[in-house]
């Protein structure tokens, strides 16, 4: 679900227009990951928001999915060989 301003999509309208107290706030996305553990075959499901100031000009929903992707790379380099 990605949110801008001025969107019908946004729940709970009331700290800004995005619904979040973040005042510079343009777009707000939700992201469900899932993952399975390659050893145990366990699998498991997280959900993180992303807050931006990014107009969805400068960042669309491809360009945010592709930012986050790299942030995750960068958080986990030193635990990959």
């Amino acid at each position: 679900m990605l949110c801008t301003a001025n969107s019908p999509l946004c729940p709970g309208e009331g700290e800004s227009e995005l619904g979040v107290d973040f005042p510079h706030a343009v777009q707000v996305a939700k992201i469900v990951r899932h993952r399975t553990q390659r050893k145990t075959g366990k699998r498991s499901r997280g959900t993180v928001y992303v807050i931006t100031d990014l107009t969805s000009r400068r960042a669309s929903p491809e360009r945010l999915a592709k930012i986050v992707r790299s942030q995750w790379t960068i958080e986990n380099r030193p635990f990959c060989p």
